[in-house]
């Protein structure tokens, strides 16, 4: 889940309930109605964005193929594979590790804040608690009242009455009538889920104000049920005026809460106004458009009714990419570990020397457009690389590579598509030459993979998981096409001939993911929809302004 679209979203969903609660609830609906609608939107404004409920959408449409990326040897950088022993230990520590850090601290400070908060109401209960044990008891009905001197200001807390003595008659009976009203409408109970949220949410300045709306409309409540049980409407604001000080927790209900002009003139108001269940149907669309904003995912659907766009033009889940029914494939599959391998082409098994005269063969007994090459186990990516080979050299360039290996005894299923290089550079209309220059330099990001299968990413040793997140920060900060920048990033990827190649299908397909993400945020942003559910010229208009850019040292 990510933290700070969590907070944004809560933000904005708790801001419009209040704000609707502002407009046309508040004193103008039943008082419960007022206090059941703040009490459950905060309680939604907290759990909505928290919800990932599937929608799904169109499939997305075809697009433009990318082109593939040569980098001019020449120009490449100096090492472009990793030295296979005792790489890890001259391999640096990451800079991520900083931003680890920060996170931990922000994460304890955030901790510590709640904690306290909800220390402080732990506080407070059990010093209401120890002062009803000291207090003479009496017990009325379905609550009990608690008397004792220590009590400066009457209020109430769960089914207990707090006041103190010296009181007269009328004024007794109001209190008594003012904060039974409370206790009868369960009115602490509401407060201590508002006040435990508020505690968890602290950063939401919406829920402090809905804890001060809630104490409000309350008092309100209170108020109505002591007047019309025929109390004198002047004797009974002079009462209020009396209990301006004195010991009154937060969470407990009481005289001095609310005390302003609105409050009088609630008094007098005797019925809800005009419109009152309109009103009230009118959070129902609201309520319902926070939820299909912040409370669905989208999902793509599993049977297409349409040709769906690859994931090496769009980006979107080259985890569950396949060659499209259209494609006649060419199945190589590599299978083994470490350096021992078994390679079939079609099912028939092959030798890597007779593979280019078989796939020669191949392509002149039919129109074969794709690749699929299947890697079972951990085979070492040199296997690999003179598979890759031989397509280039039979100009079959674009290839789908399905990685099928065994996580914790479960099998997994990788899929990346991808377009070769040539292996003439005259071919015109596939590639783009790119020269690495000092001017350039900066743009250029090489991943690497040792012996070991350790990944270094710009000089910094990294998780596979780390990749994504990592490869996306980047494509967000230099691979966004605008009229200022004249170049955008480009990832290389380097693996050392011993390294596995289900982890370099696994890193193709994490830098997809980092694509896919900053592809889809600046989809939202332009369009206001997901990357999948924008139209032919939209989704074009995405892929030119954020092209993938991917290459590799070992190419010809």
């Amino acid at each position: 889940m990510n933290i700070v679209g969590y907070i944004i979203e809560v933000l904005i969903s708790s801001g419009l309930f209040l704000a609707l609660y502002r407009w046309l609830l508040a004193g103008k609906v039943r008082f419960r109605i007022c206090r059941a609608y703040i009490v459950g939107a905060m309680l939604l404004a907290a759990v909505i964005p928290l919800l990932d409920v599937p929608m799904y959408s169109p499939p997305p449409v075809p697009a433009a193929v990318e082109r593939a990326l040569v980098l001019v040897p020449e120009a490449m950088p100096e090492s472009g594979i990793v030295p296979g022993e005792g790489a890890a230990d001259e391999i640096p520590a990451a800079p991520a590790a900083t931003e680890a850090i920060v996170l931990k601290i922000l994460a304890a400070a955030y901790i510590l804040i709640s904690a306290s908060s909800i220390a402080l109401i732990v506080f407070n209960t059990i010093k209401i608690r120890r002062l009803r044990r000291e207090a003479h008891l009496t017990r009325i009905e379905d609550w009990t009242l608690a008397e004792s001197e220590k009590i400066q200001t009457p209020f109430s807390f769960l089914r207990t009455v707090y006041m103190g003595f010296n009181y007269s008659s009328s004024e007794r009976r109001m209190i008594l009538s003012h904060e039974a009203s409370h206790v009868r409408h369960r009115h602490s109970y509401e407060r201590l889920a508002l006040s435990v949220l508020r505690s968890i949410l602290w950063f939401n300045p919406f829920l402090w104000i809905a804890e001060k709306d809630l104490r409000e409309v309350q008092e309100w409540e209170a108020d109505r049920d002591v007047l019309k049980e025929g109390n004198d409407l002047t004797l009974y604001r002079t009462a209020i005026f009396k209990q301006l000080f004195g010991y009154n927790p937060e969470i407990s209900s009481g005289l001095n809460h609310s005390l302003t002009k609105k409050r009088f003139i609630m008094m007098t108001k005797t019925r809800p106004g005009r419109y009152a269940t309109l009103r009230l149907a009118a959070a129902l669309p609201l309520i319902t458009a926070t939820f299909l904003a912040f409370g669905c995912g989208i999902r793509e659907q599993t049977q297409q009714t349409a040709a769906p766009a690859t994931a090496a033009e769009t980006g979107i889940s080259s985890h569950n990419a396949a060659p499209a029914s259209q494609d006649s494939v060419l199945t190589i599959t590599i299978s083994g570990t470490g350096d021992t391998h078994r390679l079939t082409v079609d099912g028939q098994e092959c030798r890597i020397g007779d593979l280019d005269k078989v796939i020669e063969d191949k392509l002149a007994s039919g129109k074969i457009t794709v690749a699929a090459i299947e890697i079972i186990g951990d085979t070492e990516i040199g296997i690999l690389t003179d598979v890759k080979q031989s397509l280039r050299l039979a100009g079959l360039l674009k290839v789908f590579y399905i990685s099928i290996g065994d996580l914790e005894g479960a099998t997994t299923k990788t899929e990346v598509e991808r377009r070769l290089p040539p292996a003439i550079s005259e071919v015109e209309g596939l590639t783009t030459a790119i020269p690495i220059t000092p001017a350039n330099r900066e743009y250029f990001h090489e991943i690497k993979v040792n012996s070991n299968d350790l990944i270094m990413m710009d000089g910094y040793q990294l998780a596979l998981e780390e990749l994504p997140e990592k490869a996306a920060g980047i494509i967000a900060e230099q691979g966004i096409r605008t009229d200022e920048n004249s170049f955008l990033c480009i990832f290389s990827i380097g693996c050392d001939t011993a390294s596995s190649s289900e982890l370099y299908v696994q890193i193709q397909n994490a830098l997809d993911k980092a694509y896919s993400t900053v592809r889809d945020d600046y989809s939202r942003k332009k369009f206001s929809k997901p990357l999948n559910t924008l139209s032919p010229e939209e989704l074009d208009e995405v892929l030119s302004a954020i092209p993938k850019r991917i290459s590799e040292p070992e190419q010809m």
